[in-house]
């Protein structure tokens, strides 16, 4: 490519991507730490390009899977890198050469030990680094030796990963809590070293539609908010998911449309053990309305019989959600065979996460609760959620909510039944 010919990239930064850009110009490592729908990865990509069009150099790109890193060449990079740039480009090899003769690779996080074959760099850009390991972050460090090199972070925030007896701490707020630095409500820009920290939320995105912004806030709660599009590390542990002036009751309609049983289900009938939960909801006009709840330690039979004087109990219910997990599998399957219209369910992914995404319709009023169902016991269970006892209510509670209000099941993976399902 003759040094003459000007390439043109398709790209405007907003006003916090061009502090990412200008903080590459002077810094070895910047961290880009941003919510979802924030133009982070945009960043990243554009960042990788600039720096492999400026001159010949070998450029890596990490991704916390092979799928993940497909999707950011096919929907980011190469919406950004320019066709008559490259010279060469093969997805097999995951490797792409420009015409002037720098290196674009990309490979998965899910190994980190095999990215010391990538050699030496010039740049690294690790997206969505929060799920990597910590020594991706070191080996990276090694292959980009050079004192010119750099080393781009974009990432969605999380404070702790997994539950509470094992949780460990997102490296990288340890990395930047080591350098001094902790966000401001708000985002802004920190220097520290030979570091540099860019925070920023989904509102700092001109491009992104504000209705959009609003609607996800509702969805989502304050908190989960705060973390996921504010670009935020929370302490869900520390803070609590839900609030106690969310719990509200209401007398429930004439009729509803559509009723569904929840059930979270345990294997112990031992005092102290888990509890199995099913909890009856309504939908009526926008709203979820938790009807009648049944809590206890129930043998297998017990179990079957419960949910089926449960769903003719009236209003008769239309629907079972159940977790489907180990032996619960075999209850859906017989209740499935009698002719109900069952559906299961597979947790995904960290409890707290998921929990999360059940404070936004009770914070906006749309989860009010029967009389009867709303006990001092039954609000302690969601205010000291994840440190309380037991959480089979939260548990059961997610699964029904998201499901009668047609947002499917948060971080669940559906196992649909043929028998009857509706």
């Amino acid at each position: 490519m003759p040094e003459t010919q000007k390439i043109i990239i398709p790209y405007e930064p907003h006003e916090k991507q061009w502090l990412f850009h200008n903080a590459a110009a002077t810094y070895r490592t910047v961290v880009g730490i941003a919510g979802i729908r924030s133009g982070k990865s945009m960043a990243g990509a554009n960042e990788l390009i600039k720096g492999a069009l400026s001159r010949k150099s070998r450029w890596a790109f990490i991704a916390p899977t092979y799928g993940d890193a497909r999707a950011i060449l096919d929907y980011t990079l190469l919406a950004f890198l320019p066709l008559e740039a490259i010279k060469d480009i093969s997805k097999n090899e995951h490797q792409a050469t420009l015409l002037n003769g720098s290196e674009i690779l990309w490979r998965s996080a899910d190994e980190p030990e095999r990215l010391r074959a990538l050699g030496d760099l010039d740049g690294a850009w690790l997206d969505e680094a929060e799920q990597m390991k910590p020594v991706t972050f070191t080996i990276m460090q090694g292959r980009v030796a050079r004192l010119e090199g750099k080393i781009l972070i974009t990432t969605s925030p999380q404070k702790w990963f997994g539950a509470e007896s094992r949780k460990r701490a997102s490296w990288i707020f340890e990395l930047l809590a080591e350098k001094g630095i902790s966000f401001e409500p708000g985002g802004g820009e920190y220097y520290e070293g030979d570091l540099a920290a860019i925070n920023w939320s989904v509102s700092d995105n001109p491009y992104f539609p504000p209705e959009e912004i609003e609607r996800m806030r509702i969805e989502y709660g304050p908190l989960w908010s705060a973390q996921e599009l504010d670009g935020q590390y929370v302490d869900l542990y520390a803070e609590g998911v839900f609030k106690a002036e969310w719990f509200k009751t209401a007398a429930l309609p004439a009729g509803f449309e559509h009723v569904l049983i929840s059930y979270d289900p345990a294997i112990s009938e031992k005092a102290g053990a888990d509890y199995s939960v099913a909890q009856k909801w309504g939908r009526s006009v926008g709203r979820a309305f938790l009807i009648e709840e049944c809590r206890g330690h129930w043998n297998f039979p017990t179990q079957k019989e419960l949910l089926r004087e449960l769903c003719a109990k009236g209003p008769p219910a239309h629907q079972l959600v159940i977790e489907d997990v180990a032996y619960q599998r075999a209850l859906i399957e017989d209740l499935s065979r009698e002719g109900f219209a069952v559906k299961g369910v597979r947790p995904d992914g960290d409890k707290v996460a998921r929990a999360s995404r059940l404070s936004g319709p009770l914070a906006a009023g749309k989860v009010v609760f029967a009389d009867d169902v709303l006990t001092q016991d039954f609000i302690n269970e969601f205010t000291s959620f994840p440190n309380w006892a037991h959480d089979d209510r939260v548990d059961a509670a997610g699964y029904g909510v998201y499901e009668l209000m047609g947002g499917g099941t948060p971080y669940c993976a559906p196992i649909i039944r043929d028998e009857g399902y509706i």
